[in-house]
């Protein structure tokens, strides 16, 4: 395995990843109560479908990236999000949102760290790799890399950014997690996106295309 840095990584002290575990299984079995709106003393409720939602949603084009750490045997994990972004500048924190029914959401707990990868334009095929749910190889010929902490790092990225699990927090059918950045590095090239269900680095013609298909305007 190269190394990828100069310093050597972050021991975990054993005390704060058993209370991080312990907050992030906690946020796993609990649903936190939320105070619905109100107007004119009626409850409010939700009326849109989840296919509608998604849909919706699917107009906000975001970057794409690989998430990685280690579970508790020591083996790479890692999967592909879209939840991803920059949350405070001081300190610095990332925030990353993981599917709660997911394997890498108590390798992340346990291991205490993640990176974040940031991909390339060229990278859809790794994009889809990491989100196969059924693929057990995901890491085969994969070049990687030691940095801060012990998560594994891509060679081949966007951007790298090493984070320490700071906490996690509550978020429906997903949990929000959230990084201490210890380390990042811009690698250049241009960003994968992923809009409208699609992964790619959609064009000016493209997008007045796909609008006026809509029915819209851009």
């Amino acid at each position: 395995m190269h190394r990828w840095g100069t310093k050597r990584p972050q021991k975990q002290d054993s005390g704060r990843v058993i209370k991080l575990a312990v907050h992030a299984l906690v946020c796993q079995r609990r649903r936190i109560a939320r105070p619905r709106s109100l107007t004119n003393g009626t409850a409010m409720t939700a009326h849109i479908s989840e296919a509608d939602f998604r849909r919706t949603m699917g107009h906000l084009a975001s970057g794409v990236s690989v998430i990685t750490t280690r579970d508790a045997q020591g083996a790479p994990v890692g999967f592909t999000a879209s939840a991803v972004t920059s949350l405070s500048l001081e300190p610095p924190l990332m925030l990353v949102c993981v599917d709660r029914r997911g394997h890498t959401l108590s390798a992340i707990s346990h291991a205490g760290c993640f990176a974040v990868h940031v991909l390339r334009d060229d990278q859809a095929d790794l994009a889809m790799r990491f989100a196969s749910s059924s693929r057990d190889d995901r890491f085969s010929g994969l070049d990687l890399v030691s940095g801060m902490t012990s998560a594994p790092c891509l060679v081949e990225a966007h951007a790298r950014i090493e984070c320490r699990l700071e906490a996690c927090h509550d978020g429906g059918d997903h949990v929000i997690v959230v990084g201490e950045v210890v380390a990042a590095e811009a690698l250049g090239g241009l960003p994968l996106l992923y809009w409208r269900g699609q992964l790619g680095t959609p064009t000016v013609p493209e997008v007045e295309a796909q609008s006026t298909a809509d029915g819209g305007s851009t």
